[in-house]
């Protein structure tokens, strides 16, 4: 999909001047998305953690949104504009969602909300469990930028990559780049960015509650998974890289 020179690229004799206008257009659409995610959930984000931790003087707070921020303008930046308007939106393919992984994310709706609602929650109220290590820590926000990594990559290598499990038109198997350590490396990124967060901001209690929303993710992948075998050259793919999710382990 390219915005504002739809038809024109078999008419204009210029082909190298239509090329380039329809690459720009995708770009500044990206940067927009960009800008526009990381302003946006960047106030979202601030408001949970500072609104419940009731204080905005938490520097590693700062440091997580901040990190967030940077990220998702990245994301948008280097995807291809298909791929960001398949995931921002999703719902026109909801009719399509598998019963059992429409149910999941119903129940991991929730999940996600009070792991967010929790880290603030028990670093500054409840106090739960005691808090991590400064090493334990660092690891954290460690895992936090690999996750992006991985998640990152994955949207930029895999022009298929769908918030909604389903076959597209014309998809075919992703096999190199991150798809060659794990079969599901956006997963991975995700349950290093869920465990890296409240290990950075000092919640164990948050931590095993990510465990939780990570044994979510697994479930994922066997329902996602049922139906990509369907998919052309997906059975020998898993023979290549045996591994869905943590490599080397499973």
């Amino acid at each position: 999909m390219r915005w504002g020179v739809r038809g024109r690229i078999t008419k204009d004799p210029d082909r190298d001047a239509v090329t380039i206008e329809v690459r720009t257009g995708g770009q500044l659409f990206r940067w927009f998305l960009g800008i526009n995610g990381a302003v946006s959930q960047a106030f979202l984000f601030g408001l949970v953690l500072f609104g419940v931790a009731g204080t905005t003087e938490w520097p590693r707070g700062w440091v997580v949104i901040a990190v967030w921020s940077i990220n998702i303008l990245v994301v948008c930046v280097v995807s291809t504009t298909e791929v960001m308007i398949e995931r921002l939106w999703p719902i026109r393919d909801l009719h399509r969602m598998d019963r059992a992984d429409l149910t999941l994310l119903v129940l991991l709706g929730p999940l996600v909300v009070a792991w967010l609602v929790l880290i603030p929650a028990d670093r500054f109220h409840l106090e739960l469990l005691s808090r991590p290590p400064a090493a334990a820590s660092a690891i954290g926000l460690v895992m936090i930028q690999a996750g992006w990594v991985f998640i990152t990559l994955s949207t930029r290598q895999n022009q298929f990559a769908s918030p909604v499990v389903k076959l597209m038109d014309g998809q075919r198997v992703v096999d190199h780049g991150v798809y060659a350590i794990v079969r599901h490396p956006m997963y991975l990124g995700g349950a290093l960015f869920v465990i890296g967060m409240p290990l950075w901001l000092e919640s164990y209690a948050a931590t095993l509650l990510s465990l939780v929303f990570v044994g979510g993710l697994a479930l994922r992948i066997r329902i996602e998974e049922r139906v990509l075998h369907g998919l052309d050259g997906y059975d020998a793919y898993t023979q290549r890289v045996r591994h869905r999710l943590i490599p080397f382990v499973w």
